[in-house]
């Protein structure tokens, strides 16, 4: 009896050590494609198949956190119902997953997460976090209907695959970053050389919108301070002309309010520039608190991230320009807002000479 015990065990600690060897040489194999890999939205399948053929579970997920406001998205996922990534993406907040072996029970899940997992299914599941660069840029889920322990040997095959993709995300997003910049820098090139190509800077600055979208924004508006000091909107841009239309009609039916809280009389008021990294739905809310009806209009224009900067010039503010990301999915860091600065400079710089020469030849 104890001879076939010993027996048994003896295959199963093969196939074990079988096994262990495939996930090492898998990992082996996709290191140099996913390490050669230059775009973050391009491994993402393939990292989702590599976690598949890695560890067999129910689904999968790369959760994402945004260094902006601590939140969590899924980047990717394979297997869960959309109703749960939507619900468990809003139940995060400053934390993301964490491993579990029996999800029902699980101290850490938030009521709206314990609720999520219970409609998706899921009773268990292994997280391994992301780091890079002493940071945790993200976490790599594998879920399971069923209640489930893990051997040593799958934990350390799921952190030796997190660390594989850590390492070529966070290769990615560095190339990504220094691509955008030089992009950057060439858009605010091309714009220092529409503003000094003219002293009608009511057009130049129109060009200078154009000229945003889509490199840099999905939307770019300017707007500019009238003599009487009232707000008055010069120009709006974006790739649908029919969209442009629609904006300046809502712009003329709703003129801002100079006292807002935020958004452009905010920043003109201020000569504070605003970030949003993240435009969540409570900020549209809050928006169009006193005008409900615009509510469902700027949810479907898919507004994702903003900035508005003011235009300021010998210690006056001249107006605003606004960069809103829709879209293309675009998230606005702190780089990003240097650069609309460093452009909004420029453009005060050129609004100021063009009124002042403006004003030299009315005095003649």
């Amino acid at each position: 009896m104890a001879t076939q015990d010993v027996e048994r065990r003896v295959p199963e600690d093969d196939r074990s050590f079988a096994d262990e060897i495939e996930r090492l040489r898998l990992l082996l194999e996709a290191s140099s494609t996913l390490l050669g890999s230059l775009s973050v939205d391009a491994m993402l399948p393939e990292i989702l198949d590599l976690a598949s053929r890695t560890l067999a579970a129910d689904a999968y997920a790369l959760w994402r956190r945004v260094d902006a406001d601590g939140s969590w998205r899924v980047a990717a996922q394979s297997g869960l119902p959309e109703s749960y990534v939507e619900s468990a993406t809003a139940a995060i907040s400053g934390r993301g997953p964490e491993v579990s072996l029996d999800l029902p029970a699980a101290d850490w899940l938030s009521p709206a997460h314990r609720k999520a997992h219970a409609e998706a299914g899921t009773r268990s599941m292994l997280v391994t976090g992301l780091r890079y660069a002493g940071r945790v840029v993200g976490t790599l889920a594998f879920y399971y209907r069923e209640p489930r322990k893990f051997t040593e040997a799958e934990k350390s095959a799921a952190s030796l695959l997190a660390n594989l993709v850590a390492a070529a995300m966070g290769t990615a997003e560095l190339y990504e970053t220094q691509q955008r910049l030089a992009e950057d820098q060439r858009f605010v090139a091309q714009a220092s050389e529409l503003l000094a190509s003219s002293l009608e800077y009511e057009r130049t600055l129109a060009n200078v919108a154009t000229l945003a979208v889509p490199q840099f924004a999905d939307w770019c508006a300017i707007d500019v301070v009238e003599a009487d000091g009232s707000i008055s909107r010069l120009a709006v841009a974006h790739v649908d002309p029919e969209k442009v239309r629609r904006a300046e009609e809502l712009a003329e039916d709703y003129p801002p309010d100079p006292d807002a809280a935020y958004g452009v009389p905010n920043v003109i008021r201020t000569r504070r520039p605003e970030l949003f990294p993240e435009i969540p739905d409570e900020l549209l809310q809050q928006a169009t608190a006193d005008t409900p009806e615009l509510l469902e209009v700027l949810r479907d224009l898919g507004l994702r991230s903003s900035m508005c900067v003011p235009l300021v010039a010998r210690d006056r503010t001249l107006g605003a320009i606004t960069f809103v990301a829709a879209e293309s999915g675009r998230r606005y860091d702190e780089n990003d807002l240097a650069v609309a600065q460093d452009l909004a400079r420029r453009a005060a710089t050129a609004v100021d000479n063009a009124r002042l020469f403006r004003e030299t030849q009315g005095a003649r």
